[in-house]
């Protein structure tokens, strides 16, 4: 509110740097997602290693021209601009000499981290993340672990000094009563002992890259070269987030009537078929502006098993059997061609469009 800034949800979110925010072309939520090839409007993939920063010239410019078409009764040109550039107005505090916008407020922290990125995960492991499943990923626990791990996490408060912080409920069956400095204590001890046996180990060390980050965050004091770990650390931890959901599809495909919500995950499957969609002409009301033609795949996705820890850090994939379901999407989103190997009763997928990508000679 002092920085009369949009925030979160807003199209420019960010009180620091300009990134753009983008929504399915049927929702109403806006994400700053760093792999944007699938939206319809070809938005460029966004660096997170060099984002364009704001600057304390640029947030009092683009105020000032907020406050000024509203002194000139132009509200409506006001909101516009207020969306576009996500400044409400200017605030009181520029008239401060010894205040910087951005530089000058601290992040939202509790916010930012405890309670949106640590809480979407914990809805991920739970199979409560917007109505998502984890597709052909393996990362959701079953009740009977999340049952036991709630309690788990009250029983703890009997053997943890009280000075360590507030006495954590059952997470499980009492989440909405726990608060942000709870979440900070669980993810940093509770979480990764109760965790270590019940996630598969790719997510397990995601999760522990997410709370070693956090933890040198909350010191008192940080050197120069802990805070480059940071900034390259959080990039490379988002990068990782969101390879587990890289294909975007459709959570209410199966009913026809329901508004479209988008989700990313990345699959394997077999060609099946091909389809060439064309409009002859412009259809503005589904985002279409000239005559278009459209390619689509029909795949058949891999049962994928649960991933061998002897194989971590390889891409290789193990399934032994086919969806009887085709899906059915844009033909861009298919990624590369892959090889699949015997393996028993099963199946090795052979992957080189990531790390395992190798020069051919």
């Amino acid at each position: 509110l002092l920085m009369r800034m949009k925030g979160t949800n807003g199209i420019h979110p960010c009180r620091c740097c300009n990134i753009t925010a983008v929504r399915a072309p049927a929702g109403k939520t806006y994400y700053t997602p760093h792999e944007r090839s699938w939206h319809p409007d070809n938005i460029p993939l966004v660096d997170l290693a060099n984002l364009p920063l704001c600057t304390h010239r640029e947030v009092v410019s683009h105020a000032n021209e907020v406050d000024r078409l509203r002194v000139d009764r132009n509200e409506t040109a006001a909101n516009e601009y207020a969306k576009k550039t996500g400044i409400n107005s200017c605030s009181k505090l520029t008239y401060l000499s010894s205040i910087r916008f951005p530089d000058s407020f601290p992040s939202d922290f509790m916010h930012l981290i405890f309670e949106n990125n640590l809480l979407a995960l914990i809805q991920h492991w739970s199979s409560d993340y917007k109505g998502l499943d984890d597709g052909s990923e393996s990362y959701i626990l079953e009740k009977a672990v999340l049952e036991a791990i709630g309690r788990e996490t009250a029983e703890a408060g009997s053997t943890v000094p009280s000075a360590y912080g507030p006495r954590l409920p059952n997470i499980y069956t009492n989440r909405s009563f726990v608060t942000a400095d709870m979440w900070s204590f669980w993810s940093q001890y509770l979480g990764p002992v109760l965790l270590r046996r019940h996630l598969q180990p790719h997510y397990f060390k995601h999760f522990i890259a997410f709370v070693k980050l956090v933890t040198v965050c909350l010191q008192f004091e940080m050197t120069n070269e802990e805070i480059e770990n940071i900034r390259i650390g959080f990039i490379q931890w988002v990068r990782q987030y969101e390879e587990y959901y890289e294909v975007l599809y459709d959570t209410q495909e199966r009913f026809r009537n329901r508004e479209e919500s988008l989700a990313l995950r990345t699959e394997y499957g077999q060609l099946s078929h091909l389809f060439s969609v064309t409009f002859p002409s412009a259809i503005p009301e589904i985002h279409i502006a000239e005559p278009t033609t459209f390619i689509y795949a029909a795949i058949r996705p891999c049962k994928l098993l649960p991933p061998d820890p002897l194989l971590d850090g390889l891409d290789i994939h193990l399934y032994n059997q086919f969806h009887t379901h085709l899906s059915y999407i844009d033909v861009q989103n298919i990624q590369c061609l892959v090889g699949r190997v015997p393996d028993g009763q099963n199946w090795a997928i052979i992957d080189r469009s990531g790390s395992m990508n190798r020069a051919v000679w």
